[in-house]
């Protein structure tokens, strides 16, 4: 009875200290991004994270101490999934991400809400030929694991891009359609099995370009970019939308809060709803005319500002 009870001790300290260790890390980022972050956007981490090279998309994981985004080359001819940790209230220097040691032609990040699956848009990772298909790769021992491509309900003969998962399982991407770009379709998982991919309705997709969804693990709203709206800011925004009674609210602009006259686009809202990261290419010499000068941006958000 006595090494029971003392069983029981040692597993309840373990627990309690796995709580406390993700508690901090979680209350370092939020530390961090309360000294920082103002009314208006800003560039998170200048010159660290926000360099002048190209940086895009934005994805939290373990605790939010680890964020995941993406650079390119100048000629966008090659995309890397990059991390950086948070520690002791900062970023640490950024590192490439490696697949079972190797380097692959990878963007749109996503880590998983358990933070044990990635999954991304790249290159056929057998050939490394373009293919504009999605992969999901597995965190073993702190390292990402060997790539796979997902099934065919999801990746098609087109091209799919920008995924992201919720807690049902179901998965949200992009998927190019010739009549208006891309589109945002969904994978609902049931069973264990993805079913054949839906096109979302014609409240978030229009003859225009939608993509870059965010979707909240509960599925109850997202926040996505539309392309070359003539009554928007700039050459893409951010939208959100409800989803009500299982169905989704017509997309409303979140205007010039968080758009400008460039492009506005990879949103991802941290665990607690209170922060958004976002790509842009404001503070780029030519926005309008998009140079290329992305970086990451951070700002306050409260979703009841959009009820």
């Amino acid at each position: 009875m006595k090494i029971k009870s003392l069983t029981i001790l040692y597993f309840s300290l373990i627990s309690a200290i796995v709580i406390f260790n993700n508690l901090k890390k979680d209350w370092f980022l939020k530390t961090y991004l309360k000294s920082v972050v103002l009314e208006k956007p800003i560039k998170l981490a200048k010159g660290d994270i926000s360099t002048s090279n190209i940086e895009y998309n934005t994805s939290l994981s373990y605790g939010e101490s680890e964020l995941y985004y993406c650079t390119n080359m100048p000629d966008w001819s090659k995309s890397s999934i990059m991390v950086s940790k948070f520690k002791d209230g900062q970023f640490i220097k950024p590192k490439k991400v490696l697949f079972n040691d190797k380097d692959y032609d990878a963007g749109d990040v996503h880590i998983s809400n358990d933070g044990m699956y990635m999954y991304f848009s790249g290159k056929n990772v057998n050939n490394n030929k373009s293919d504009g298909n999605i992969y999901r790769s597995k965190r073993i021992n702190g390292n990402w694991s060997e790539p796979e491509i997902l099934p065919k309900e999801i990746n098609s003969e087109s091209s799919e891009a920008y995924p992201i998962t919720t807690i049902s399982g179901n998965i949200y991407f992009g998927r190019y359609n010739n009549g208006s770009s891309y589109d945002i379709y969904v994978s609902k998982f049931i069973n264990g099995k993805y079913q054949e991919a839906e096109r979302l309705p014609e409240t978030i997709n229009t003859n225009r370009l939608e993509l870059d969804a965010w979707v909240a693990p509960d599925e109850s709203f997202m926040i996505f970019v539309s392309k070359d709206d003539p009554k928007g800011f700039g050459i893409t925004d951010l939208y959100i939308s409800f989803n009500i009674d299982n169905q989704w609210t017509k997309a409303v602009n979140m205007g010039n809060r968080y758009n400008s006259v460039g492009v506005d686009g990879s949103p991802f809202l941290s665990k607690d709803g209170k922060y958004l990261f976002f790509t842009s290419t404001r503070d780029s010499f030519n926005p309008s005319q998009f140079d290329g000068g992305l970086d990451l941006y951070v700002s306050k958000f409260d979703i009841n500002d959009w009820k």
